[in-house]
């Protein structure tokens, strides 16, 4: 390395700076192609739409209902079974947003229903979307207890079309959560002053004077549906229209056989 030094020191100084430009050019290069090598690879169809090319930005797509950019990450090569961060599968999250043309595209491109099915068909059915519990059901086949919490979850936010889908496919129409409230599904709509869910309930087999009993009681406390449709949930019915809705639930439960039922 001396030698080159004093080889350099002794050139012409119009040499000397024709070497040490290519010194600095030959760094600068080595540099750049370091760079350049170590940068994530995108592929240009997911650059043109302005996605990083990882698992975030897939899920990011999925949540954003970005059809177009969903389907080009997976003709890219991205796996259609990922899971999130809170556990979440790209097709439960698909489901959760009731986009059955993303879930169609997931399942289509090879994503385990059999894996996520149970949480696509639990998320579809909160969110009330019949499209996606149709085409789940066509690939996945849930257990009475899988199929009866949807149906919990369907009837609490008042999807009624769900909750008939739901019943056909095998769901408990008495059933009652493991969180210890001991609502069943048609003392919740009733609750709420859902009269289409309701209906649908009771035209699935739910029993309508079914109580809500706890552990050790020995004694009727006479909450079944009929009570909750006047009382309401969550603190009780102060606005007039969840009144009238509630009465109107109460007749309809009394018309139908209710007992004990003061409307």
């Amino acid at each position: 390395m001396t030698d080159y030094l004093v080889l350099l020191a002794r050139m012409p100084w119009y040499l000397s700076i024709t070497w040490i430009g290519w010194i600095v050019l030959g760094l600068f290069l080595l540099l750049h192609t370091s760079s350049v090598l170590q940068a994530p690879f995108v592929p240009p169809q997911i650059q043109k739409l302005g996605y990083a090319y990882d698992a975030d930005s897939l899920f990011r797509a999925v949540r954003a209902q970005d059809v177009k950019a969903v389907e080009t990450f997976l003709a890219a090569g991205m796996s259609p079974n990922l899971q999130g961060g809170d556990g979440m599968s790209l097709l439960a999250q698909a489901s959760a947003r009731g986009n059955v043309e993303i879930v169609n595209l997931l399942i289509e491109r090879g994503a385990d229903v059999k894996l996520s099915g149970a949480t696509a068909f639990s998320s579809a059915a909160q969110t009330g979307s019949e499209a996606v519990l149709k085409l789940l059901l066509t690939h996945f086949t849930p257990t009475t207890l899988q199929a009866s919490a949807a149906l919990w979850k369907a009837a609490q936010r008042g999807h009624a079309a769900a909750v008939g889908l739901l019943l056909k496919s095998g769901a408990d129409p008495d059933y009652v959560p493991m969180d210890g409230n001991l609502f069943t599904p048609l003392m919740t709509a009733a609750g709420n002053g859902d009269l289409t869910t309701v209906q649908v309930l009771l035209e699935g087999g739910a029993d309508i004077n079914k109580d809500r009993l706890y552990a050790g009681d020995k004694e009727p406390r006479n909450q079944t549906a009929c009570y909750w449709a006047m009382q309401g949930l969550g603190g009780g019915r102060f606005m007039p229209e969840q009144v009238e809705a509630g009465r109107r639930v109460c007749e309809y439960l009394k018309q139908r056989g209710a007992k004990n039922c003061s409307c």
